[in-house]
């Protein structure tokens, strides 16, 4: 046995005939030259030579479908003869390599074998690329992108043509390759199909441009701007007219464009406005909705522009809460407190209006109208305590008057006792309370209740050791006295 060692090959060289650099190098992709060599080093050097397919993908880093083509294209070439023990990845396969010079010299049945094993298609090319001559290998690259890419022959003829036409016919089989791609990935599969796209692009593309003079540019659209308009006409289903007329909605801002126009147009999509006419009514309810934010805040004493809360918080009264613009600036002109916490203020009243199914213009209106019957008792306890002319202190002067029959004279004598205390009005509600389960109806009762209140609360209070002041009896309590007890044990 006869052989050479494992680190031979690593200081040899692999012969590579000048005739096949010359001829075939130059045109074949890549990827096709780079299998051919490492075959053609395999050949001579069999050591850990891949057996199937896929270890051969791994040892050239190709997938495998890339390492069949190129083994079918040499072998149309006449340059290899490939066979495979089946078409699956993990398929055996054998080549025998055969002289580029007896091949390009002395056999010809493998240039019959591409001129005319397709002659139509052949005859079709040679026409479309005149007056540039073709040679073999133009042949087997154009023959095999039907194969490749699954598509009709005719589709590769026009993908030929069409990049003739732009380039010249020294275009590369590279650039055409490149086209037909990017048809297939479209899902293009017939020249019509190509036809009629490149006739809707063109169409889009005068459109296009008639929005940008629209919206005030001089220029052309760039490739970004007419993917934006293809997705608007094919994908959202706005028709040219429809595009022109919400373009009249970025009147009012300082730099319109492309993007703000997409927002305004996936809005209208997610709206379902669709028509010309539709846009305006959107547009009209927009202008009449800002209009209608823009008097809110005036009259509440907000100065500026409405911001996005302000919008967000209007939205929710009048789409989710159902409320209308008069049932709001009703309820706004019941505030009583500054501009800063004025819109939270009104969306805490109009969430409780809408928690009790107030929401008409005529329960609302009815509503504080019977909370207003009590304005003058809130005034009235307000100049004993600090607090403002609100729903809160309206609900509770009449659940008060109402609910506990509690005269005024006892509610202002709660007032007196909760002057000192940091939220009079809670306080207030605490003692009242109280005094409606103890049935308390008058002033006498009240002062006799909190006496009681106060002596019981002193009597829990644990007792400090006396010194020589045992015999002092206990003494009556002052109504400020008594008062600080309150909000004393109330807190607890």
């Amino acid at each position: 046995m006869i052989k050479f060692d494992a680190n031979y090959s690593l200081y040899e060289n692999t012969p590579v005939e000048n005739l096949f650099i010359m001829q075939f190098l130059s045109k074949a992709p890549s990827d096709y030259v780079k299998m051919y060599l490492f075959l053609l080093n395999k050949a001579y050097f069999p050591d850990a030579e891949p057996t199937s397919i896929s270890s051969l993908s791994t040892f050239v880093n190709m997938d495998v479908s890339v390492c069949r083509r190129a083994l079918l294209y040499w072998e149309r070439l006449g340059l290899l003869s490939v066979t495979f023990s089946s078409t699956e990845d993990d398929a055996e396969y054998t080549v025998e390599f055969h002289s580029a010079k007896d091949i390009f010299f002395n056999s010809q049945p493998y240039r019959a074998n591409v001129l005319y094993s397709d002659a139509e298609f052949n005859n079709s090319l040679s026409e479309i690329f005149k007056p540039r001559i073709l040679d073999i290998q133009d042949y087997v690259f154009y023959q095999e992108l039907p194969k490749i890419y699954s598509v009709s022959s005719e589709l590769v003829l026009y993908a030929v043509q069409e990049c003739v036409k732009k380039h010249s016919c020294e275009v590369s089989y590279f650039v055409v390759e490149k086209q037909l791609m990017e048809w297939v990935d479209a899902g293009l599969t017939s020249p019509e199909a190509v036809k009629e796209l490149t006739n809707q692009i063109t169409e889009y593309s005068r459109e296009l441009n008639q929005v940008l003079k629209y919206l005030g540019f001089k220029r052309t659209h760039t490739m970004p701007e007419l993917k934006c308009y293809t997705k608007w006409r094919k994908d959202w289903g706005f028709a040219f007219n429809t595009i022109l007329e919400a373009c009249n909605t970025t009147t009012g801002a300082s730099n319109p464009n492309i993007k703000y126009l997409d927002s305004i147009l996936e809005q209208l999509k997610n709206n379902s406005v669709t028509s010309p006419k539709e846009v305006r009514e959107q547009q009209n309810i927009q202008t009449s909705e800002r209009k209608a934010i823009k008097e809110l805040l005036f009259f509440l004493g907000i100065a500026g522009s409405a911001s996005a809360v302000h919008t967000r918080l209007y939205k929710k009264w009048t789409k989710e809460f159902l409320f209308s613009h008069e049932s709001i600036m009703l309820c706004a002109s019941a505030l009583d407190c500054d501009s800063s916490s004025s819109m939270s203020s009104l969306d805490m009243m109009l969430e409780a209006l809408y928690s009790r199914c107030i929401t008409s213009y005529e329960s609302v209106a009815a509503y504080l109208a019977d909370l207003k019957k009590y304005d003058d008792y809130v005034k009235l306890v307000n100049t004993h305590v600090k607090g403002m002319l609100s729903d809160t202190e309206r609900t509770l002067i009449k659940t008060w008057i109402e609910s506990y029959n509690m005269p005024i004279d006892v509610i202002l004598y709660a007032a007196e006792l909760a002057q000192s205390t940091k939220k009079p009005w809670q306080y207030m509600n605490k003692i009242i309370s109280r005094w409606n389960t103890n049935s308390v109806k008058n002033i006498a009762d009240a002062r006799a209740d909190s006496q009681r209140f106060a002596d019981s609360q002193s009597a829990d209070t644990p007792k400090s050791k006396k010194s020589g002041f045992e015999n002092i009896d206990n003494h009556s309590y002052t109504d400020e006295q008594l008062n600080s007890l309150y909000e004393k044990f109330s807190d607890d």
